[in-house]
């Protein structure tokens, strides 16, 4: 055989690899994610972290494929699919229609199906963000473990899991989040863009739905908690000022909102309790007598908690404040 006849040797086996049919190739150990066809944005994220993780710790990358039903997700697969989505409507197993139908707004379901030969695992969740809780959760199944500061997979590789699955799940409280101070040595006054995005993106692994950050702005209203901005002029001496009695803290630096009040010469004037503070403990305050000396006004935080523990939410403190400026 010549030069010339060894070198298309290999040119000519390279051309016979690369035609042959898909179903010659090696089929992937990994299961494919299938989602519906008009998938939500929450589904398709969820599919995208479950792909990710299972590439992370078997070293495979598994397709994400669309169906319009759910008869047509094959067994040995992972099925992601949210509650009243077009997957979850079609499901023809009366028990495990009834089970995603019931799952409460952040409820999210891990379970193996037995389908045919093999079996399916989805992924369910009564709303998006539940669905992307079940994706993460399914990832610490595979090892993986998360953090604020970031992710912990293991180095060594796996092998497809085979789990058998059955775990409802829900966050324990109504609102999970994180409050950073800016101030701090590794606060948010030193991070960029690409900071804010790896923390805020930790918080949904962490089943957190909460980002609050400590807010001092000049001549503005919503101020910090506790504290206000001005000269003392502004108040006035003997004026009264409303604080709610969860806001008779100390913050750093030994300022305590009473001896402050002490200090401008205003009259601190509390109301409500501790934990909670109510529109009605501002009415009852808000008097004749007040109105006449009334400093600058009654203002809230914006933030869901107050000292730590949980208000009312943000949408009854912007409504407590309109009602409270109303009075004023």
């Amino acid at each position: 055989m010549g030069i010339g006849s060894r070198s298309r040797a290999p040119l000519a086996l390279l051309s016979f690899v690369l035609l042959l049919p898909p179903g010659c190739a090696r089929k992937s150990a990994v299961p494919r994610v299938f989602i519906a066809a008009d998938a939500s944005w929450h589904e398709r994220a969820a599919a995208s972290e479950i792909r990710r993780y299972l590439f992370l710790r078997t070293g495979e990358l598994p397709e994400i494929r669309e169906v319009r039903s759910f008869a047509r997700v094959p067994a040995r697969s992972v099925a992601v699919l949210e509650k009243g989505g077009s997957l979850s409507l079609g499901l023809d197993d009366a028990e495990t229609a009834a089970k995603i139908a019931g799952l409460g707004p952040e409820d999210y379901w891990l379970k193996t199906l037995p389908r045919r030969s093999a079996r399916t695992v989805l992924v369910a969740g009564g709303s998006g963000p539940a669905v992307l809780y079940g994706a993460y959760q399914l990832a610490e199944k595979l090892g993986v473990r998360f953090a604020l500061e970031g992710d912990v997979v293991p180095d060594a590789r796996v092998a497809a899991p085979e789990l058998d699955l059955d775990e409802t799940g829900r966050p324990l409280f109504p609102v999970r989040g994180i409050q950073p101070f800016h101030d701090f040595p590794e606060g948010p006054d030193w991070w960029n863009t690409d900071d804010y995005l790896a923390v805020i993106g930790q918080l949904p692994k962490l089943r957190m739905n909460f980002f609050g950050l400590q807010t001092y702005p000049e001549n503005a209203p919503n101020a910090e908690l506790t504290t206000w901005i001005g000269v003392r002029a502004d108040i006035g001496e003997g004026r009264e000022v409303l604080v709610s009695r969860g806001e008779l803290v100390e913050i750093g630096g030994s300022f305590r909102m009473p001896d402050v009040m002490r200090m401008s010469g205003a009259v601190l004037r509390e109301v409500g309790t501790t934990n909670k503070t109510h529109l009605r403990d501002y009415e009852e305050a808000v008097n004749e007598d007040f109105r006449n000396a009334a400093a600058a006004g009654v203002r809230l935080p914006p933030t869901l908690f107050v000292n730590g523990i949980l208000f009312e939410g943000a949408r009854t403190m912007q409504a407590l404040q309109a009602r409270v400026d109303s009075l004023l």
